[in-house]
C-alpha cells in the first residue's frame, strides 16, 4: 500500500512540475502576445504542446494508481477523487498527498488565470488587426454617389486618416 500511496505522490509532484512548466510557457506566451512576436509565439506553443503530452501521460498513470490506493484502501466510491483517498490514508502519506495537492492546485489556479489572460490578450490583438483592415478598406473603397446637384460626391484621392481632426 505504501509504495502505491509513495508512487502516486510522485505522480503528482511530476505533475505539478509540469504544470509549472506550462505557466512558465503561458507567460512567454503572454510576452510574445504583447510583442506580436510569432516566431516566438511558434517555439512556445510547440514546447506546450510537448509538455500537454508529458501531462497526458503522467496523469494517465496518476488514474491508474488512484484506482489500485481507491481498491487496497477499500473506497467504495467508483469515482476516484485525490480527497477520498487522503482521508482514508494513514501517516504520512496522508499529510504529504495533501501537500503536493495543495501545491498543484495553486499552479493551476495561476495557469487558468494565465490562460484565460492570454485569451483576452489574443481576443484583444484581433479586434485590433480586424479594425485596422476594416479602416484600410473602407478607405480605399471609393463612394461614387451622386449629391443633389448631380455631381459625383466622391472625395478625391485616398485618405487613410481623416484629416478634419
Amino acid at each position: 500500500m505504501s509504495r502505491i500511496l509513495s508512487e502516486l505522490e510522485d505522480v503528482l509532484r511530476e505533475e505539478a512540475d509540469l504544470h509549472a512548466r506550462l505557466l512558465i510557457a503561458a507567460e512567454g506566451k503572454r510576452e510574445a502576445i504583447i510583442k506580436g512576436d510569432l516566431p516566438m509565439m511558434e517555439d512556445i506553443l510547440r514546447k506546450e504542446n510537448a509538455l500537454l503530452h508529458e501531462v497526458e501521460a503522467a496523469e494517465d498513470r496518476r488514474v491508474s494508481l488512484a484506482q489500485q490506493a481507491r481498491e487496497d484502501l477499500g473506497i467504495d466510491d467508483s469515482a476516484v477523487k485525490l480527497s477520498l483517498i487522503i482521508s482514508a490514508a494513514a501517516e504520512p502519506h496522508a499529510s504529504r498527498l495533501q501537500k503536493v495537492r495543495e501545491s498543484l492546485r495553486l499552479i493551476l489556479d495561476e495557469l487558468r488565470f494565465r490562460t484565460r489572460q492570454n485569451g483576452e490578450l489574443l481576443q484583444f490583438s484581433l479586434d485590433h488587426v480586424e479594425g485596422f483592415l476594416r479602416a484600410i478598406a473602407e478607405a480605399c473603397t471609393p463612394d461614387t454617389g451622386y449629391g443633389r446637384s448631380g455631381k459625383n460626391s466622391a472625395p478625391s484621392g485616398l485618405r487613410l486618416l481623416d484629416q478634419s481632426a
